[in-house]
């Protein structure tokens, strides 16, 4: 659900061997409660608002991470094409959590967008998780203000995508997807002593090869790195504990000639109905 500035660390103050924290994160992944899987309805309701996929590529301009929190807009601002300092200037506070960059995205009057998550609020587990545990008593009140507003609008969809629900959005839809990842797991460093690190990236597009899928991902950090990777890789990273299986899908720019042609039909359109 969060990405934040920091890297927690054991509450004993002393970092567990990563055997010990290989077997913490398993112990927490397997208390998760399972959300229902994606229905056909639950996709149509998802993503009927987005347009279909133009044969051709929407412009694409990376965004590079500039601070130690701000992966999240920098992931959103890279995926929508809206200016950074325009989702900066929406947020009332650092957008650390998945709603948050939703609400700012709301706020800055950017592309439509909407959020599939297994769980439309704060875990109440968060509280007892490192990670978290100061944020959740900070942030809550706000965080339940922005998944209300969201709900308003029909802009959050409660349900657990599988790797082929994801690839076929990106494949059909004019979108884009913010995923909310485990750090270490995204990076596959394998190095737990911080445990879990919420961090944002962007899938780009989608492979589907038989029953192989492979997601094309821009990393905002690490000098924006991008790559084609498996999925495995990737929703081991993004099924973590943690994460709420966040997935924001933003819709792509236009091209501007996409633009002008889009204005130059509804004048068009507007002409016609005056003339009857």
């Amino acid at each position: 659900m969060s990405a934040h500035p920091y890297n927690a660390h054991a509450s004993n103050g002393r970092a567990p061997t990563p055997r010990a924290a290989r077997a913490m994160r398993a112990r927490r992944d397997a208390r998760a409660p399972r959300a229902r899987a994606m229905t056909p309805d639950d996709f149509a309701r998802a993503f009927a608002r987005f347009p279909r996929r133009a044969r051709v590529d929407a412009p694409w301009t990376a965004v590079h991470q500039r601070a130690p929190w701000d992966c999240g807009l920098c992931a959103v601002a890279s995926a929508s094409g809206t200016p950074y300092d325009a989702l900066r200037r929406a947020t009332r506070a650092r957008a650390t959590w998945t709603i948050e960059l939703l609400d700012a995205l709301r706020r800055a009057r950017a592309p439509r967008a909407v959020l599939v998550t297994t769980r439309a609020g704060v875990d109440a587990r968060f509280a007892n998780d490192a990670f978290y545990r100061d944020a959740v008593a900070r942030d809550a009140a706000r965080v339940s203000r922005a998944f209300a507003r969201a709900r308003a609008t029909r802009a959050v969809v409660v349900a657990r995508m599988r790797a082929v629900d994801v690839a076929r959005a990106l494949r059909t839809r004019a979108v884009r997807c913010v995923a909310l990842v485990d750090d270490a797991r995204w990076t596959g460093t394998g190095d737990a002593r911080d445990g879990f690190a919420g961090h944002f990236v962007v899938a780009r597009d989608a492979e589907i090869d038989g029953r192989e899928i492979r997601f094309r991902v821009y990393d905002p950090a690490r000098g924006g790195w991008e790559a084609v990777v498996s999925s495995a890789r990737f929703d081991g990273a993004r099924m973590a504990f943690g994460t709420d299986e966040d997935l924001l899908f933003v819709e792509t720019p236009r091209r501007a000639n996409d633009a002008k042609d889009a204005k130059d039909a509804k004048d068009a359109k507007a002409r016609a109905c005056e003339s009857i």
